[in-house]
């Protein structure tokens, strides 16, 4: 198993079950029987959970919070049994209605694809205003709506639309990105236990403000007015939360570490991971192999569109709007 996929895995364990070194231990032991190794890739793991820019780079847009769902409940056991399981049941009938495809017990024999995954326990709901505008999320739907429509007839894209908002409606059901999120982070979630809503809030906005105001530094060392940035406006927009509240920025604490780029122009800082899924350093090939093998299925062996991408999603394992994405 690549050691990226295994990061994720354990990513996704300690957002779970919580933290536990026993549990992750016996848990991994059959997939990481190297005892230091494993030990290093829970260490990036729990450094990448404690890093706030990557909790900033998972938001569908960079603007200040305004509340967080999570207290709005009494105890875990309400958060867990009122909100997320009644989500997560939303999720199972999203994913059974546009994404449980059904396989040819011949040619595959694992789970059914999930294109949405359960959320966890050990997660932050944050509300704010997302909008449409730069949602990067909802911006990925309404690009691959509009996508879709070049792949077929004039006389068949009224059915395309409305078969795609009606995708996106119920998506949106589960959590709409335009004005909350659930951020699944493990050191996270245990803020909302020790400190008070307003606190919380706070001094997650105080953690975008210092996100934000390093990359104005990073706009100045390239010779630029911070004003000429698109970083600006969205300071600005930080700041005026602060503002509003009559409180100084300048007093509050942030919540978790922030790393703090150098700013060096001749050596761009890379970001780390987004929060999500770690991307699969094999992606690029395996698209190109894609294409290959669609173009053989279809101008050499005479599968229609339909039958190749089919056949497909049971090779690679992907769904077939992901296939249809990946072959443009």
């Amino acid at each position: 198993m690549l050691e990226e996929t295994i990061k994720y895995s354990i990513y996704r364990h300690i957002n779970k079950f919580g933290y536990d070194e026993k549990r992750l231990s016996d848990s991994f032991k059959d997939i990481v029987n190297n005892k230091n190794k494993f030990d290093n890739i829970v260490g990036d793991v729990l450094s990448d959970l404690k890093q706030f820019n990557n909790i900033v780079e998972s938001l569908p847009r960079i603007c200040p919070i305004i509340d967080v769902l999570n207290y709005d409940f009494n105890n875990e056991k309400d958060w867990d049994f009122f909100h997320l399981q009644e989500v997560n049941y939303k999720i199972d009938k999203f994913n059974e209605k546009y994404f449980n495809l059904k396989y040819d017990e011949e040619h595959y024999d694992g789970p059914p694809i999930m294109q949405h995954p359960e959320i966890y326990k050990y997660s932050v709901w944050v509300i704010a205003d997302f909008g449409e505008k730069d949602n990067k999320y909802y911006d990925d739907f309404i690009i691959h709506n509009n996508r879709s429509k070049k792949l077929i007839p004039q006389d068949m894209r009224e059915k395309l639309e409305k078969e795609n908002d009606e995708f996106l409606r119920s998506r949106l059901l589960i959590c709409d990105i335009r004005e909350q999120y659930f951020l699944e982070n493990y050191f996270l979630y245990g803020y909302t236990k020790r400190l008070s809503r307003d606190e919380f809030i706070c001094r997650f906005n105080k953690g975008l403000y210092e996100y934000v105001n390093n990359k104005i530094q990073l706009v100045k060392t390239q010779g630029r007015p911070a004003k000429s940035s698109k970083w600006q406006e969205v300071l600005d927009e930080i700041l005026d939360w602060f503002v509003e509240k009559n409180i100084n920025y300048k007093d509050v604490k942030p919540l978790l570490e922030m790393k703090i780029s150098q700013g060096d122009p001749k050596k761009p800082n890379k970001p780390k991971g987004k929060g999500g899924r770690p991307r699969d350093p094999k992606l690029e090939e395996k698209k190109q192999n894609l294409r290959k093998e669609y173009y053989k299925l279809t101008k050499e062996e005479g599968y229609k569109s339909s039958e190749a991408i089919k056949t497909l999603s049971k090779i690679y394992g992907w769904t077939k709007s992901t296939i249809e994405t990946y072959l443009k």
